[in-house]
């Protein structure tokens, strides 16, 4: 029999200390935020099919916090949780968005789920098999994987690696020394605002560097079937070094503030000089 799909939640408080938030489980949605007081709140809301309702699986283990989405056979649990101070966050989830807000360093892996991590404070070791990565405005080192889905990384503070199987990789004011991007399939953007190395690759799909003011670079394109733009100066001995490479597709090397690249502007053919004479007429039979 058909038992339709139930929903329940509840909240508490905990006045333990924690460094880390251990996520394991199945399916479900969670989100940490680093927020105000001196307690950590923790909302949940359950999924179920049972008739009984089920217990949860989170728990404090002296510093740890365990979140655990899975709650039993055709069960789930998403969780909220606010911690007052900046917490470490790992583990696996094997369904569900996972959303971070000024949390510390990170080591995650999703099977399937979107990933957003705002705010962080250490480094980020981020792999979704299926699903986005969008990180912002973090402090450490960023390295970012994804299976099937878009990698967007803005003002991260130090060295960026973030790589895609299939989809659009876009990497914006990193403050680290190197910069590694590619894609199988889609198209690679990276923005610089610092001097930088640069290391830019897709099977199929267009690159795009945008440079920012005052910066020269010393670039090596490569591209079997596409066009090659390099608008900004180069130098052999520029401290931005540039190894860009795509099978299929464009690759532009353009200043900050052009505009976005689109597809080639085919040259319109040159204007005869003079009327071509009327053709004659035909031979009568």
């Amino acid at each position: 029999m058909h038992v339709a799909t139930q929903e329940y939640s509840d909240e508490r408080t905990e006045s333990a200390t924690i460094s880390e938030v251990a996520i394991t489980g199945g399916s479900g949605d969670v989100t940490v935020n680093r927020g105000q007081g001196s307690t950590i709140r923790i909302q949940r809301v359950f999924r179920y099919h049972d008739k009984q309702r089920p217990s949860g699986r989170d728990r404090v283990d002296g510093t740890l916090l365990h979140l655990d989405t899975d709650c039993g056979n055709g069960c789930s649990v998403s969780y909220t949780v606010t911690v007052p101070n900046e917490v470490k966050v790992s583990g696996h989830n094997d369904s569900g968005r996972v959303t971070l807000n000024q949390v510390g360093a990170v080591a995650l892996q999703l099977t399937s789920g979107d990933l957003s991590i705002h705010g962080a404070g250490g480094n980020i070791a981020a792999l979704t098999g299926s699903g986005a990565i969008d990180i912002a405005d973090t402090k450490g080192t960023v390295t970012a994987t994804a299976g099937s889905g878009s990698v967007r990384i803005v003002q991260a503070g130090g060295v960026v690696v973030a790589t895609t199987r299939s989809g659009k990789v876009d990497v914006e004011n990193a403050g680290g020394d190197t910069v590694t991007a590619g894609a199988s399939s889609g198209d690679v953007s990276v923005t610089m605002g610092k001097a930088q190395a640069v290391r830019a690759q897709t099977r199929s799909g267009r690159i795009r560097v945008v440079v920012g003011a005052g910066l020269s670079v010393a670039a090596s394109t490569n591209t079997r079937s596409g066009h090659t733009t390099v608008d900004v100066p180069t130098a052999s001995a520029a401290p931005s070094n540039l190894d860009l490479t795509t099978v299929s597709g464009d690759i532009s090397v353009v200043p900050a503030g052009a505009g976005a690249a689109g597809p080639p502007v085919p040259t319109a053919p040159a204007a005869p000089s003079a009327s071509p004479a009327s053709p004659p007429a035909p031979a009568g039979p």
